[in-house]
């Protein structure tokens, strides 16, 4: 039997009349929070909102496992039974056992094998006067099957229908369907990419001349069109798509809306689209006044996003029926969100509100794209959405969270870094940095500034350059120009650099630091070229082919001395500072450079 939610049993309820000046266009608008502190509580709080006067059956599910216990909700239906929640190991005193010792059932039924929910459990259990059936299997799919061939042993006959849906990335939409599974008495079948023969098996022992498909064919391949005569699949793009759907296919007018997370990141929240469905479904299997829950459907939020457009469409449309919201799990967040479409449902009729949610539709199409670094990032309807808030107090008035706005700009990598006229060179901790480009960052808050502008014209937009900070070249770098000599010290190397191309590498043998001449790092320019000179020093005098100093005495010469270059030979067996160069690169060097040619010497 339908029965609204009673003013006189609402918990955490606010009763929402509010007019605009005049509450002629208003409706009342029940909302209600039944989570608790936790999912043990809020399996609790379900089971005493449906159950005043306790329950001859309760069904037991692992808290954390999604999979056994999201197939439950027929079975729950078929013997009115609600589902409360157990860890592993022990049941809560404070909750799940006070609960079962309110209820006084005869019979408690099991879900899952023991590693979900231990023996010494079903003994504790069995000790304490229930008589106790666990109903498992060796998978997820074997326990929904298991589950499926109780429920009809309890009703002594087949199936007509059934739904099946991808046991691992179809748990969402289990969700989705328990509140009709649990109405229409019809199993929820777990499949694999392994269980097709199995499942098909199964489905004809059950009797079944109607399946329907819940999911895509990246969940259930096309083959699964063919698991009996009669198939329908319902998808959508996505899990909160795809659980609309459900709703528009199997629910008519309805007045009552369950809104629970959609356990994006975490299926385990989904626990509580388990415990809501099983309490949905005592409202029309019990006595009239003994249950608060109003038979409807199960919407499933983000709670990141919040609702899409769609679901606001659904439950605020021109055809929308929508009275009561019930929370069933989240935290402030979706409470915020059910809190802003109460105040729309609320006021249907006020100029003010219908005109501000009219055009807060009409942000569904709207695109924004960004176009950096050959790169690309779209600002959707999806995004939009949570940027947009509604100023009640100032007629309605759509505005939107700087903040957000700014967390959106923050999560995109706009940082990168831009071309510069030539290179510099500049000390940076004890070394000379090279660099030819300009660190790049996002101006963030003129970009916040000018996509609130954006937002407010309700336009598309497309190719929008971000505002960027450029990081500057330090006031005392040196310039550099296109073409320089780098002598890399710890590499033992030395590069010509021509128009940001490396025209010339070689290894080369630097001065000794073990008898005080190492090289010294700097930015340096060439000071002369010689050919055919004698170098002299204290206890030397060697004659070299091709001299070009850089800095006072040292300077890049051949080295017919050295019988190999680079390495740590500089170590042992390094100059007097000066860079000692293969004969044929040096020659080279010689050809390509010219007096006055940057030479940057580096440490690493």
């Amino acid at each position: 039997m339908k029965r609204l939610l009673k003013k006189s049993v609402i918990l955490a309820v606010f009763s929402l009349a509010i007019g605009f000046g005049t509450t002629s266009f208003a409706q009342a608008v029940s909302v209600k929070n039944i989570s608790g502190a936790d999912r043990f509580s809020t399996a609790v709080s379900i089971s005493q909102n449906g159950w005043k006067n306790g329950s001859e059956n309760v069904i037991i599910v692992n808290a954390n496992a999604v999979a056994d216990s999201l197939s439950v909700a027929p079975l729950a239906s078929e013997i009115n039974a609600p589902v409360l929640l157990s860890n592993s190991t022990n049941l809560d005193v404070e909750s799940t056992v006070k609960e079962i010792s309110r209820l006084q059932p005869q019979n408690i039924y099991i879900i899952g094998g023991e590693n979900s929910i231990s023996s010494g459990i079903e003994e504790s259990l069995k000790g304490s006067g229930y008589a106790v059936e666990r109903i498992s299997g060796n998978s997820r799919v074997e326990t929904s099957i298991n589950i499926a061939k109780k429920i009809k042993a309890v009703r002594g006959s087949n199936f007509e229908e059934s739904f099946v849906v991808n046991g691992v990335t179809g748990l969402p939409d289990a969700a989705g369907a328990g509140a009709v599974a649990a109405k229409q008495h019809i199993p929820i079948i777990f499949t694999d990419n392994n269980s097709y023969t199995k499942v098909s098996e199964e489905i004809n022992n059950l009797g079944v001349s109607k399946v329907y498909l819940i999911g895509g064919t990246n969940g259930l391949p096309a083959q699964y069109d063919s698991l009996v005569v009669n198939v329908e699949r319902i998808s959508g793009v996505d899990r909160q798509d795809t659980n609309l759907k459900i709703i528009k296919r199997f629910f008519g007018d309805f007045d009552t809306v369950y809104i629970a997370e959609d356990g994006m990141g975490n299926n385990s929240k989904l626990i509580d689209s388990v415990l809501i469905n099983a309490g949905i479904i005592s409202s029309i299997n019990s006595t009239d006044g003994e249950s608060s829950l109003s038979y409807g459907p199960v919407l499933l939020i983000n709670s990141s996003y919040g609702f899409t457009f769609d679901q606001l469409d659904a439950l605020n449309g021109l055809n929308s029926k929508v009275s009561n919201l019930v929370q069933v799990s989240g935290g402030v967040k979706i409470k915020k969100n059910i809190s802003k479409i109460a105040d729309f449902i609320s006021n249907r009729g006020n100029q003010n509100s219908d005109t501000a949610f009219d055009k807060l539709m009409k942000y569904r199409n709207m695109e924004i794209e960004y176009s950096f670094e050959g790169n690309s990032k779209k600002l959707t309807g999806k995004n939009i959405l949570p940027m947009i808030e509604i100023d009640r107090a100032n007629g309605y008035k759509l505005d939107f969270n700087r903040e957000s706005i700014k967390s959106f700009l923050g999560a995109i990598k706009f940082n990168g870094t831009v071309s510069n006229n030539g290179s510099y060179a500049y000390w940076k901790n004890n070394n000379v940095v090279i660099s030819s480009e300009s660190k790049i960052s996002l101006d963030v808050n003129k970009e916040t500034d000018r996509l609130i502008e954006l937002l407010k014209k309700g336009e598309s937009v497309y190719s929008v350059t971000p505002y960027y900070i450029t990081g500057s070249i330090p006031n005392k770098a040196t310039s550099i120009g296109n073409k320089y000599v780098v002598v890399n010290i710890k590499e033992q190397n030395m590069k010509l650099y021509e128009n940001g191309k490396i025209t010339l590498s070689t290894p080369i043998v630097s001065g000794n630091p073990n008898r005080g001449m190492a090289t010294p790092p700097g930015i340096f320019t060439l000071r002369a070229k010689m050919r055919n000179v004698v170098l002299r020093g204290p206890g030397y005098a060697s004659p070299v082919q091709y001299w070009m100093p850089f800095n006072g005495s040292i300077g890049i010469h051949d080295a017919y001395w050295q019988p190999t270059f680079g390495g740590t030979r500089y170590l042992f067996a390094g100059s007097h500072g000066c860079i000692n160069t293969p004969l044929n690169k040096v020659s080279s060097l010689y050809s390509k450079i010219s007096v006055g040619t940057p030479v940057i010497v580096v440490r690493y």
